[in-house]
């Protein structure tokens, strides 16, 4: 049958962005055979090099990352897709039949074979893990290779760098993990581990990577606030505030704790919470953008006086960050080479053969 519609997305380069969107393309073809959905794909760098106007008025359907949100809303260039109730955290297994799940149905025909359990055989993040496993010890023994220190160092630095190189930070901490000697360290690559899976919505295996660590390492701020990241990464606010709220017991003269733990408790609209970590936080850097703006919404909605709520209000507003600023980066890596690459806190080069080594594959 032909189609009617086409719409055409645009989205993340990496298989983890891409693929997905990819296979419910596919699936919701078979169910609305008159509509095609096309995806093309770019890298985080490519986002930045093209202003999300431009880009909107190219696309019907687009997966951003989230610091042009700001562009997106004062532009009005996208609109948001529906949530249904609580439902908005991500998984890539969405579109699959969970059979493990009470009160599934076989549908007529048998069980199809896009269920979770058959997805989950063909996990490209599964598949790369292996294959990091054969280039880590590929490129990292030998001769001259690395220290744990100079793994684990690494891969803080990629982890911390853009998105795409989170699987270059994992490959780092796997070698950490496997030149370790001491529990010390082997808790440290545990740790480094347990943050990658947190950064990619891994929830349960973010989890249980850190309760591994912690068991090495004993109680410390970090693996908390660790915890307190992957709850947030997947928007469970109130075991992110508990979380956050240990860490800041741990370590009170750390003023990222004190934001996560006042933006985390005013997610769950604990108001009243939210607003003392968000003076905790203020107390330490009077000019946090972050506990300034939760302040003033935390006085607006415990009903303070008027003069105070205007007053939290200006000061949140002449210190935040500006919004314009993702639009601002997109032209800069528009109009100047390298400009993108220059923002990376991690650089990277790519190494050119000369000499008799030139001619070489």
């Amino acid at each position: 049958m032909a189609h009617n519609i086409t719409l055409k997305g645009m989205t993340w380069s990496d298989p983890r962005g891409y693929d997905p969107v990819v296979s419910a393309a596919a699936a919701f073809a078979d169910r609305h055979p008159g509509v095609r959905i096309d995806w093309d794909k770019r890298s985080l760098q490519g986002f930045e090099s093209t202003p999300v106007d431009e880009l909107a008025a190219a696309y019907d359907l687009m997966v951003i990352d989230h610091p042009h949100v700001g562009a997106v809303a004062g532009e009005g260039c996208l609109l948001p897709l529906d949530r249904h109730g609580s439902a908005y955290v991500a998984n890539p297994y969405d579109f699959a039949y969970s059979v493990s799940l009470p009160g599934f149905v076989a549908p007529p025909g048998g069980v199809p074979a896009f269920t979770v359990d058959a997805m989950r055989k063909y996990d490209l993040a599964d598949r790369r893990a292996h294959k990091l496993d054969l280039s880590a010890t590929v490129a990292l023994s030998g001769r001259g290779a690395p220290s744990f220190e100079q793994a684990y160092r690494r891969g803080l630095a990629l982890s911390v760098s853009l998105q795409e190189y989170l699987a270059e930070a994992e490959q780092a901490f796997r070698f950490s993990r496997a030149v370790a000697k001491t529990k010390e360290e082997q808790g440290r690559a545990m740790w480094g581990l347990a943050t990658i899976a947190g950064k990619r919505g891994q929830t349960d295996d973010a989890l249980k990577l850190l309760d591994q660590a912690e068991a090495l390492l004993g109680e410390l701020p970090s693996t908390w606030k660790t915890r307190g990241d992957i709850y947030a990464q997947v928007w469970r606010w109130p075991l992110a505030a508990e979380a956050y709220r240990r860490a800041s017991q741990l370590a009170p003269a750390d003023v990222t704790v004190w934001q996560m733990l006042a933006m985390s408790e005013a997610s769950s609209g604990r108001y009243a919470e939210a607003l003392e970590a968000a003076q905790a936080g203020i107390k330490l850097f009077p000019r946090d953008a972050d506990c300034l703006r939760v302040q003033a919404l935390s006085l607006a909605q415990l009903g303070a006086p008027e003069a105070i709520r205007e007053k939290s209000l200006a000061v949140a507003l002449e210190w935040r960050l500006p919004d314009d600023g993702p639009s601002s980066k997109g032209k800069c890596s528009k109009r100047i080479v390298g400009c993108a690459e220059r923002r990376n806190p991690v650089p990277r080069y790519q190494a050119v053969p000369t000499g008799p080594l030139a001619g070489l594959p």
